[in-house]
């Protein structure tokens, strides 16, 4: 029996439904507006979970494909898919009601104003009917395990809550248009939902203090071995991707077939169709964020007497506006309609953010453009890339059939062959626009300021700036595949979240648009971490077998330490005692904790605490490419060991803050990590490895992460306590680590085919009542490795094997 009561109604129309077409059609349904019928046979499929829940799926077609991972997810992801979907349906406010400071209010008329759900629509209309099948029976495999589950089987933050319902294929791809804007307009949500010109006084604009897009910061290694540069002359990946350990960006595990068609290993975002990293029986691929602009803010110059008008050239474009209502759940249980207008140009939505100095006034309006506000194929390469038999097919892929929203994309396939590019959607602007750009980055402080931010501001009054069509790109107004920086080689590819400008020590890349990212400009220390690895390691003939790229992995290697502790110990030494605020602080004890330190970022590493309190006493700009801080500076010609070399001005001070500030809060000087840096699962703490990315250049990157466009879920979070030292994440129980490596990859291509190995972070299953709840986040923290099965007769001699059919 089922723990939803509501859903009754819905299973005996469903009965009655499938009762009474069956000698019309065999398939999934579903009763949204849009045609979301497969056009294939009745939904099932095979589910063979292994070790540590890992769900095999196999199928006759995508539409049982998709009924089974969407069971599987169900199963496993429940809760956030169910809370991610209430949030695109603008229904926050209708279950949780108003929230602090209406925060649940203005999330959902911010996707009312994207107008998700009307491009759902269209979007689904357009897309491949394979991908529709595979979308509309992801749905149904979602709502069959609502109608089978009993209480035990789902996790205790949604069990038995009226926000789990069905959904709809329409519902899903709301939800991927919404990820595909994450480097996008969810940065700007608020700012879009209070939209408003000045006669408007009555509502309340946001003063949320701007976070840049992820791309900004963000984190994610991928590193791709040829046969120039792995023992076996054959390919070779590792995929290190960092996105939270909480929320919506969460992995899913699953393996793939539908004989004779498919077979893919790997995971997607929770709720996603498909496999967005992994391999096949050909290659392997992985992904990392891009610095490209997928959007462009536009400054609009309005009319006389006229906010709702703009130039336009020699004329004027009108902005338009609608209106939409939300439900919001009142105190005494009753619901109030409210009801908001919003607006937009011929761009895109009207924004306005006081905090950045984007008022709507009498004389100036601002609009934001999102190439992926609109790109209903970007589920279709995913699947076109699973498919693909080789590199060439593989790098086709993006030619032909699309981009990926914010990702680089590196690949390796079994000849030994390696492909770096850009795979974004990056606005295609005139070499014309582009000058004009360059010069009010020098010229205009507002537009350099946006960039600094990574956001680009453009004129919206002067059609010089509107993104051109190619009839070669797979989007309107997208830059054509051909000309995105791109790489093949037979040695490795690499990406670690800089620009395309350095995927290849040999190899740097230049010409592009600079809407992908700067060229010849100083690499991050977590990069340089990276491509230092890759030259150092490998053995003595740097050719990489597939336990020593596990090494580079997880050796928890830091830049910073191997540039500065040498020469911090000596000028350690040299100082003796430090005042601080008036209190002396003997350095003695300091040097020689650092002196002993392995420079490693273990779990049982004295000095690492110390050290890293130290680098946090330098800003994150400092840290990269400060003249404070090194005394050698940046030569783009040398760019992995540049800048180096420790400038003693600051260090002593640094060092004794540093010292000053663990005694106070009671922490050894010579503290390692164990049982100070940890995540949490439900009550429990588990110690964990790795360092922040800038600070200590740690490649293992870990840290806690507060953002809000990356993390908007309201299921409860870890529990994070008082923070005292905001630079390096300290609280007053140490470090909570909820953000960095998630689900680690490395696969090695062999003449018996793909052998991988991997683990996720924070496990598999949502549910603290399931087996694989901590169990995957354990050998994390042991720094183990499990296989990926992907043989057929693995996956059925496995001891914990368990078959399941599901089917409707």
């Amino acid at each position: 029996m089922s723990q939803y009561p509501f859903l009754k109604n819905y299973t005996a129309i469903l009965c009655v439904f499938v009762l009474g077409m069956i000698t019309v059609f065999s398939g999934c349904i579903d009763d949204s507006d849009v045609d979301e019928t497969p056009s294939g046979p009745a939904c099932k499929a095979t589910i063979r979970r292994t070790a540590y829940g890992i769900p095999h799926i196999t199928a006759d077609d995508y539409a049982g494909l998709g009924f089974g991972q969407g069971y599987a997810a169900a199963e496993d992801r429940l809760c956030i898919i169910a809370d991610q979907i209430v949030k695109v349906r603008s229904e926050r406010s209708l279950y949780f009601g108003p929230g602090e400071n209406n925060a649940n209010i203005e999330i959902d008329f911010a996707y009312k104003a994207l107008q998700v759900y009307p491009k759902a629509s269209v979007g689904f209309a357009e897309i491949s009917g394979e991908m529709r099948d595979f979308i509309t029976g992801y749905a149904e495999g979602y709502n069959q395990f609502l109608l089978e589950a009993d209480g035990e089987d789902t996790p205790p933050d949604c069990r038995g809550k009226p926000w789990i319902k069905p959904i709809s294929a329409t519902d899903l791809m709301a939800y991927y248009l919404d990820i595909a804007m994450l480097a996008g307009s969810r940065n700007f949500l608020d700012y879009i939902a209070a939209a408003a010109p000045p006669s408007n006084t009555s509502l309340t604009r946001s003063t949320r203090k701007f976070e840049p897009p992820p791309s900004y910061g963000a984190a994610s290694n991928g590193i791709v071995l040829g046969r120039d540069k792995t023992k076996s002359g054959k390919g070779m990946v590792l995929s290190n991707t960092h996105l939270p350990w909480e929320g919506e960006l969460k992995y899913h595990e699953v393996h793939l077939t539908i004989p004779g068609q498919l077979n893919v290993a790997g995971v997607t975002l929770s709720g996603a169709v498909g496999v967005l990293i992994g391999f096949n029986d050909n290659l392997a691929w992985t992904h990392t964020t891009s610095t490209s602009n997928q959007f462009t803010v536009y400054k609009l110059k309005l009319s006389e007497n006229d906010s709702l008008s703009y130039k336009y050239d020699d004329t004027e474009k009108q902005i338009s506006s609608f209106t939409s209502d939300i439900q919001v759940l009142q105190p005494d249980g009753s619901l109030q309609t409210f009801s908001r207008a919003f607006y937009r140009s011929h761009y895109g939505p009207m924004l306005e953010a006081p905090a950045l100095g984007l008022d709507w006034t009498d004389e100036t309006a601002y609009t934001i453009k999102d190439m992926n506000a609109g790109n209903y194929n970007l589920l279709e390469p995913f699947i076109n890339m699973a498919r693909s038999r080789n590199l060439d097919e593989f790098v086709n892929v993006f030619r032909t059939k699309g981009g990926i929203p914010w990702n680089n994309t590196m690949a390796a396939d079994k000849n030994g062959d390696v492909f770096y590019a850009d795979t974004t959607l990056t606005p295609n602007l005139s070499s014309e626009a582009l000058a004009a750009y360059k010069s009010l980055l020098e010229t205009d402080l507002t537009t350099s300021i946006f960039k600094s931010f990574d956001v680009v501001l453009l004129d919206g009054s002067n059609s010089l700036f509107e993104w051109r069509n190619d009839p070669s790109a797979t989007l309107e107004g997208a830059i054509p595949f051909d000309d995105a920086p791109q790489l093949r080689r037979t040695d490795y590819a690499a990406n670690m979240n800089d620009s395309y400008w350095m995927p290849n020590h040999l190899n740097p890349l230049a010409g592009v648009s600079p809407l992908y990212g700067p060229e010849r400009t100083v690499l991050t220390p977590r990069s340089r971490m990276g491509f230092t690895m890759i030259q150092d390691m490998g053995g003595s003939d740097r050719r990489f077998t597939l336990e020593e790229l596990q090494t580079l992995m997880f050796c928890n290697r830091s830049l910073t330490a191997e540039l500065f502790v040498d020469d911090l110990v000596a000028v350690c030494l040299k100082a003796g005692e430090i005042s601080v605020d008036g209190e002396i602080v003997e350095l003695s004890a300091v040097c020689e904790i650092l002196a002993g330190w392995d420079r490693r970022f273990n779990l049982d590493s004295p000095g690492a605490v110390l050290f890293r309190e130290f680098m946090g006493e330098y800003g994150k700009a400092e840290i990269i490419n400060g003249s404070d801080l090194y005394a050698t500076p940046f030569d783009p010609d040398n760019p992995i060991k540049t800048p180096n070399t420790l400038k003693p001005d600051a260090a002593p001070l640094n060092l004794a803050r540093a010292a000053q500030r663990l005694q106070k809060e009671n922490i050894p000087l010579d503290a390692s990590f164990r049982g100070l840096q940890f995540t949490k699962k439900g009550d429990e703490k588990i110690s964990v490895h790795g360092g922040l990315q800038v600070e200590e250049g740690a490649f293992n990157k870990v840290h806690y992460s507060d953002s809000e466009s990356m993390i908007t879920t309201i299921i409860p979070r870890m529990d994070r306590k008082p923070v005292v030292n905001s630079a390096t994440g300290l609280t007053t129980e140490g470090y909570l680590i909820n953000y960095g490596s998630s689900y680690v990859l490395t696969v090695e291509f062999t003449d018996n085919g793909p052998e991988a190995q991997a683990v996720m972070a924070y496990s598999q299953s949502d549910n603290p009542e399931s087996p694989h709840f901590t169990d995957q986040t354990r050998l994390y923290a042991e720094k183990k490795w499990r296989p990926v099965l992907f043989d057929t007769q693995d996956i059925l001699n496995d001891p914990q094997m368990t078959e399941r059919v599901v089917s409707k």
